[in-house]
This record gives structure tokens, C-alpha cells and sequence, in this order.
């Protein structure tokens, strides 16, 4: 485990919430979750995942109702990746300044400790909004 990698644990549970294992990894849908098939139209009726709109599907565990969704949900995950990467080389950045000009100890504990609060006020805003 590097030095960093607590420091990062921090701020993810900070930002998501302690999430269970088990909870992220089994994206699976149980037997009565999936859409059930419409006689009458010849398809399922599945919910896009990207726009929250019912479409006509030809297998039941479609998520997206066009490329264009499917496409934009992918980007959208790429961008929470870049920025967690982005936050990751940012802390490992500090600390590796601290480790070559102690002198700056106080400082980046200071920046980290900023850092720290501002992923705290954005978990609290984003909890807000959702209420």
C-alpha cells in the first residue's frame, strides 16, 4: 500500500459513501427486475439507463435505447474516472513534494486538509440536491 492510498480511500468514501463490495461488483438484475415481453408489440419494453425513456428491445437486459445513449453514458464514466485520476495525481503530487522540501509539511497538510473539506462540502451538496 503506497502512501497515498489511504489518503485516497478518504476521499472516495468522503465522496460516494462506504459502498460494499458486493454492492458494485453484482450490477447483475434479478429474475423479476427484468422487463417482461409485450405480445402485443413483438419486443420488451426496457428503461434507458441514460435518458429514462421506455423503448422497444429485442433482448431483455438492453440498457440504452440508441448509440447516441449508450455512447454518452460511456463518456460520462470516462469523466469520473479522468477526475478521480486527476485527484490521485494531484495528492500523490503534494506528498511528493513534502517528501522532497520537508519544509512545505505544514503548507501541503494545509492544501490536503482543503482538499479533504472540499470533497466533504461536495458530498453534502450532491446529498442536498437528491433530497
Amino acid at each position: 500500500m503506497t502512501d497515498y492510498e489511504p489518503m485516497f480511500k478518504e476521499a472516495f468514501n468522503a465522496v460516494f459513501g462506504n459502498v460494499p463490495t458486493a454492492m458494485v461488483t453484482d450490477t447483475r438484475l434479478s429474475h423479476d427486475d427484468y422487463p417482461k415481453w409485450d405480445f402485443k408489440a413483438g419486443s420488451y419494453q426496457c428503461l434507458c439507463q441514460q435518458c429514462n425513456t421506455l423503448f422497444p428491445a429485442k433482448r431483455r437486459d438492453a440498457k440504452y435505447c440508441n448509440p447516441n445513449c449508450r455512447k454518452t453514458a460511456s463518456h460520462r464514466k470516462d469523466q469520473i474516472e479522468r477526475a478521480r485520476r486527476n485527484i490521485e495525481s494531484q495528492i500523490m503530487f503534494i506528498q511528493r513534494m513534502v517528501k522532497d522540501h520537508p519544509d512545505l509539511d505544514i503548507f501541503a497538510s494545509l492544501e490536503l486538509d482543503k482538499i479533504r473539506r472540499l470533497l466533504n462540502v461536495t458530498t453534502a451538496v450532491e446529498t442536498d440536491s437528491t433530497e
